[in-house]
């Protein structure tokens, strides 16, 4: 073994924090040859053998490696540049940067850009209705906005709204909470795991290491594990607590806006815009901070702050569970605080999820374009992957979505052009026919007169392929793909049960919301 190393491999295992063992150097040395030649490598190890530590003396030495290579082949593209004739090295061709960045501008900003020129749409009773819209873009090039108020059919509108439902373009651009850097560092290493505290380990073992010193690291993850504001927590749910930050980053932004804006014509009805956002800010009484926005993404000290914090967690390794601490210490979200050092640093550490998710990469600002890939524990992969891409339903779910479908298309089918109303309907036969489904099993089920033994077929284990599925619902003829990339594009699973939750609201007079829906929201399906 020992005449196999080179001088890498050796300065790789002097910075091995003890006297490796032969299958540990064997490991380091496998890792370091599968990366120097980039190669797919699946490594195998018995409980107890330090494959943590291995993998990072192995990839921290490979990741120095290359940076030192790039800054010598830098240096001498830098010298073959001095060695031309000056009247080359000053010539500089004319850029066409200008065209170049139209067209590669991303979506999410060019349809922010088409928003802002969006004029105000009321409906008939006055109330401004354009929250649960989006512009049509041919009708929008025709006719940009003036700023004047007109009805929604003048303005071309068509259904779901201009807010942002995902982390994917936040809807806050101008705080510099949630912005980021262009690109990331390159190469740079990802290290995944199933569990966050399998990824605390790996900070253990890294400041074992001389490593520790040197290298920039930062940990992300959910919401949920890195919010600090109690209020949004109480919520426990996942989804809940995304839609509660994102809520409020939305109040803050629609405050001013309005703030700014001409007042519309006084009507004897609430504005619908204006009891969405109320009835999403309300669990039993107005939550504090909800006028204001998220007090930790309000800084005191502005951009500068939230330099000073992505320096310090960027200043030395540190896991989920450490960076929520200092941003409760600090001030301010640990959460967009991760998401912006992720440019910066060496080594990014990621659960399953957001790596195999790519709405979750994009969030986290995570490029998988020349990184390298790391996955710890990788015999949980499989389980993550179909856990990633499977979902779970159940008939009362499918009959709410029926009925806030319902509610939404009769609330703006005067509104809808064609192509979004044929679409709505699609969705409302989907869905009814996926609930027939499972309540014609259900029925099967309880109606047998004796029940399913363990060996017996059970109906409702029944195991179908998803062309068998479309063809025995009689919906082969839809093409899901496209019809889920507009519900995608358009927002549609936000705006729908939002709108629908205002429509109970303002039909039954509930003045008790909250952020999951409010009371009418349970009792709408037994009143009928």
């Amino acid at each position: 073994m020992a005449a196999a190393l080179n001088e890498e491999h050796r300065q790789m295992i002097d910075a091995f924090p003890y006297p490796p063992y032969e299958i540990q150097q064997r490991l380091m040395v496998n890792v370091y040859e599968a990366l120097q030649h980039r190669r797919i490598g699946l490594f195998e190890s018995p409980t107890g053998t330090g494959k943590t530590l291995s993998l990072i003396c192995s990839t921290l030495r490979w990741l120095e490696d290359e940076r030192r290579a790039q800054e010598a082949a830098a240096a001498k593209t830098a010298d073959d540049d001095n060695a031309l004739p000056d009247w080359m090295r000053s010539y500089s061709p004319t850029p066409a940067e200008p065209l170049q960045q139209t067209q590669t501008e991303p979506k999410h900003k060019q349809k922010a850009r088409q928003q802002a020129k969006a004029p105000q749409v009321l409906d008939d009773h006055g109330n401004d209705i354009s929250e649960f819209l989006v512009t049509d873009e041919q009708a929008a090039a025709g006719r940009p906005g003036s700023g004047s108020k007109r009805t929604a059919a003048e303005a071309g509108y068509v259904s779901s709204s201009d807010e942002q439902e995902t982390d994917a373009a936040d809807n806050v651009p101008t705080n510099p909470a949630v912005q980021q850097a262009a690109a990331p560092r390159s190469p740079q290493l990802i290290f995944c795991s199933r569990t966050h505290s399998q990824l605390s380990q790996f900070v253990g073992e890294l400041h074992r290491t001389r490593y520790a010193d040197s290298v920039m690291l930062v940990a992300v993850g959910s919401r949920k594990a890195l919010c600090v504001n109690d209020e949004v927590l109480k919520l426990q749910n996942l989804s809940q607590i995304n839609e509660r930050c994102l809520d409020l980053q939305r109040s803050k932004a629609s405050a001013s806006k309005k703030a700014s804006a001409t007042a519309a014509p006084s009507s004897n009805s609430q504005q619908v815009v204006s009891f969405m956002q109320q009835s999403s800010k309300r669990k039993q009484g107005k939550q504090p901070g909800s006028n204001s926005g998220c007090p930790y993404l309000s800084a005191a000290g502005g951009a500068a702050a939230w330099e000073g914090f992505t320096d310090l967690v960027t200043a030395a390794p540190i896991d989920v569970e450490e960076l929520a601490n200092l941003g409760r210490k600090k001030k301010l979200c640990p959460y967009y605080g991760s998401r912006r050092a992720v440019p910066l640093v060496d080594v990014v550490l990621a659960p399953y999820s957001t790596i195999l998710m790519p709405d979750a990469r994009d969030s986290m600002g995570i490029q998988l374009k020349d990184a390298v890939l790391v996955f710890d524990e990788a015999h949980n992969l499989l389980d993550a992957i179909n856990g990633a891409h499977s979902t779970a339903v159940t008939a009362w779910q499918l009959l709410s979505v029926q009925r806030s479908l319902s509610a939404y298309y009769e609330r703006f089918k005067s509104f809808l052009n064609p192509v979004n109303a044929q679409n709505i309907q699609l969705m409302l036969r989907i869905a009814a026919a996926l609930h027939k489904c499972l309540t014609h099993l259900n029925q099967q089920q309880y109606s047998s007169d004796s029940p399913p033994t363990p060996t017996s077929t059970s109906v409702a284990g029944r195991v179908v392929t998803v062309n068998d599925v479309l063809f025995e619902l009689g919906i082969d003829n839809i093409n899901m793909f496209e019809l889920a990339s507009w519900v995608k594009e358009n927002k549609m699973a936000f705006k729908v049960s939002t709108a629908s939750e205002v429509t109970h609201c303002r039909l039954f007079g509930c003045r008790v919301a909250t952020l999951g829906g409010c009371c009418c929201w349970v009792l709408a399906p037994l009143i009928g």
